[in-house]
């Protein structure tokens, strides 16, 4: 009796943790080893307020693009294929906001979804030059992902919520009583 308890409770306890796993592959998808535990924590908390505004966030780490086979000849089309095939229904896909990261080559790269203006397409390149590129040339590309992913949340994802979030209740007819 006292081992079947045991075993219980060990499996409980298990329960958040796994939870936990089970929505990494919402949010990352590390091939390439750069994110710690501390990182991958940070980055679920982002991804989780980004799924309760109804958008998505997610980062693709790879070591080198030599890993792929055959290796990409255009790396946007393989990060809109990346987009496309992300587990995430279309409404979120429409505010999702998905980071390429390949390690060896530095070559990063962001994709936004539909709902995104030009201005904030620019805005989420531009954060990769001030925040990733630097802190890969630190040899601190885990801590600069969180700190990219972050940005995105704050500067370029919730703003766009916001905004459509006012649209929506412009849009919205006026309801009186005659």
């Amino acid at each position: 009796m006292k081992c079947w308890l045991l075993a219980v409770v060990a499996f409980l306890a298990l329960l958040p943790a796994r939870a936990a796993e089970d929505q990494d592959h919402r949010c990352f998808d590390d091939r390439a080893g750069v994110l710690s535990a501390a990182h991958k924590a940070s980055l679920r908390d982002a991804c989780a307020r980004a799924y309760k505004e109804g958008a998505g966030l997610m980062v693709v780490t790879l070591r080198s693009l030599d890993e792929l086979n055959p290796r990409p000849l255009r790396l946007e089309r393989l990060v809109e294929e990346m987009y496309e095939e992300w587990d995430i229904d279309y409404e979120r896909g429409r505010l999702g906001i998905l980071l390429f990261v390949p390690v060896k080559e530095r070559e990063f790269r962001v994709m936004l979804g539909d709902d995104y203006s030009e201005s904030r397409r620019n805005l989420a390149v531009s954060l990769i030059r001030q925040i990733l590129a630097p802190a890969a040339r630190r040899n601190a590309i885990g801590a600069g992902i969180c700190e990219l992913q972050k940005a995105y949340l704050h500067r370029i994802l919730l703003p766009q919520v916001k905004e459509k979030k006012r649209k929506e209740k412009k849009r919205q007819p006026m309801i009186t009583d005659d």
